[in-house]
């Protein structure tokens, strides 16, 4: 079998094809989506969650758990809305996983909040408060 050189135009124009998808590529990955944080990782047993479902702690840190936030229920699943099966209110003992963000509560930024990004449910809570 006779072996077949791509010719001169052949080759400008796989290289040209080959750098656009590159230059795809790295755009798409690298665009900026208007933050720079990066969450940091947090693994623990919830405590109870408040009345209304926006706060909870892990040890002795205690976290905002935001509107909307993206969150994976027990069988894997994950949702865009809705409060975490595993964070309802009155509810604590659950194994959880947060993606946690600082977040500057006044304008002068003398107050960080925990404030959570994403839920991971690893367990379901074993307390209820009334």
């Amino acid at each position: 079998m006779a072996r077949v050189e791509p010719n001169e135009s052949t080759r400008r124009v796989l290289l040209v094809l080959g750098a656009a998808a590159v230059g795809v590529l790295v755009g798409f990955f690298a665009a900026p989506d208007g933050s720079d944080a990066t969450p940091r990782i947090v693994r623990g047993v919830s405590h109870v969650v408040n009345a209304d479902g926006t706060a909870t702690g892990i040890g002795t840190e205690g976290y905002v758990i935001g509107n909307g936030l993206t969150w994976q229920d027990l069988r894997g699943s994950w949702h865009q809305s809705g409060q975490p099966e595993c964070l309802m209110p009155g509810s604590g003992g659950a194994e959880v996983e947060f993606g946690v963000i600082e977040v500057n509560d006044t304008p002068q930024g003398t107050a960080l909040l925990n404030h959570v990004v994403w839920v991971r449910c690893l367990s379901e809570p074993t307390d209820f408060v009334d």
